[in-house]
């Protein structure tokens, strides 16, 4: 069947012939513009039916290279030569759309490993589903399902091969049974609990720890309340004493997990910042005599460490001043000896005045207790010893904001 020529149109040369061209008469302009219309519909047509039957040779091809890869993965399992087997006569083709799924990668071949079964099972049925439309029938599935097999596997199935090799099994569902049958798990409920038994967060992240739990509580027919103690279970210890008395527990294991990564996340925030100011300090940790590499009459000349002394110390970053613990805002560890260093007010952060007489902390918020002690850092400047001795109570750190 031949195609019809398209109508042809000579478009005018430069805007003033196209003027000149339909100004006294547009009907002319409208006709054009019709053939144009029409000419891009044929054109349409045809590369909509040559994408067609493209996909269509390219589905035939696929489903002949996994035909080959089965043939040639039964021929080298078996020990012998075996007769050929005349191919059954395909099924009539199925229509094909014109535009398909892009490609999901192939599974890895499957060599019957008893640990590696569910996750070949799963990328299995995550590629048959995405790329539905790229099997002609149930039949082209098995056959591709069985070409993604290798070693102990494939030979178990090379004698259901051999005795129908159009189809040697009823549906992916019928072959995937087959697969848990001989290589899966007898008691997988009972090696999950022994796995949920053993399994510990220790030092290791709250996140790493929450998704092993769900990948082996999927095998357990546990209710919210069980999954919820079992996942406690296993916490760190660092975590369990920082839920101790918390008693906003939810019930759902998903808003339980939020929490508790929430918490997990502020715990290592706050051991990394300890770390931090423990590593400051001991960059600036010397010695009370440090022996110069010259010698004297005496002996070993100590250093002059006036230049250590009174070197100042960096404040720290506007988001590293302050933690918060439970809602509260307190002044963090850093901020706190950045104060001292520089002799300033532990509350207000200002010259010239220490806490107990802070203008700032005299003032009451509220119903909030003010605490008038404050711990004074020695300074480094000299200190006249005819000035009277100034009090220092001893407070906890923790009252300060």
């Amino acid at each position: 069947m031949s195609t019809p020529d398209p109508p042809v149109w000579a478009a005018p040369n430069d805007v003033e012939a196209f003027r000149q061209m339909y100004e006294a008469d547009s009907t002319e302009l409208f006709d054009n513009i019709a053939t144009l219309v029409q000419r891009v519909r044929l054109q349409r047509d045809t590369l909509h039916a040559q994408l067609t039957a493209a996909n269509e040779t390219i589905d035939n091809l696929e489903e002949q290279i996994n035909r080959l890869n089965l043939d040639l993965n039964v021929a080298r399992a078996a020990p012998a030569p075996t007769v050929a087997v005349p191919v059954a006569a395909a099924p009539p083709p199925a229509p094909v759309p014109a535009f398909r799924s892009e490609k999901f990668p192939d599974p890895e071949k499957f060599d019957g490993t008893r640990t590696k079964l569910p996750g070949f099972t799963t990328q299995l049925r995550m590629k048959l589903e995405v790329n539905h439309d790229r099997f002609r029938n149930e039949a082209a599935k098995v056959i591709y399902a069985v070409s993604r097999l290798e070693g102990r596997a494939l030979d178990q199935v090379v004698p259901l091969v051999n005795a129908n090799p159009a189809a040697p099994f009823s549906s992916v569902t019928a072959f995937v049974a087959h697969l848990e049958a001989s290589f899966g798990d007898p008691d997988p409920r009972g090696t999950a609990r022994r796995q949920l038994v053993a399994l510990k967060q220790r030092k290791g992240d709250f996140a790493t720890y929450y998704s092993q739990f769900l990948r082996i509580v999927a095998y357990l027919d546990y209710n919210e309340g069980a999954k919820i103690d079992a996942l406690a279970e296993g916490l760190s210890e660092d975590l369990k004493d920082a839920t101790t008395y918390r008693t906003d527990r939810p019930n759902t294991v998903e808003a339980y997990a939020t929490m508790l990564m929430t918490i997990d996340n502020q715990v290592r925030g706050r051991k990394a910042e300890q770390r931090a100011i423990r590593n400051t300090m001991g960059q600036f940790t010397a010695p009370a005599a440090v022996a110069h590499p010259s010698h004297t009459a005496g002996g070993l000349a100590p250093m002059d460490l006036s230049a250590l002394q009174s070197r100042p110390t960096q404040r720290p970053a506007i988001e590293q001043r302050y933690t918060f613990v439970n809602g509260q805002r307190k002044t963090s560890a850093a901020e706190k000896q950045w104060r001292r260093d520089n002799n300033l007010c532990m509350y207000c952060a200002n010259p010239g005045h220490v806490f107990a007489n802070c203008p700032s902390a005299n003032r009451p918020r509220g119903n909030q207790p003010v605490m008038r002690g404050t711990l004074l850092a020695l300074s480094h400047k000299a200190v006249d010893p005819a000035a009277p001795p100034v009090a220092s109570p001893a407070s906890s750190e923790s009252g300060f904001q």
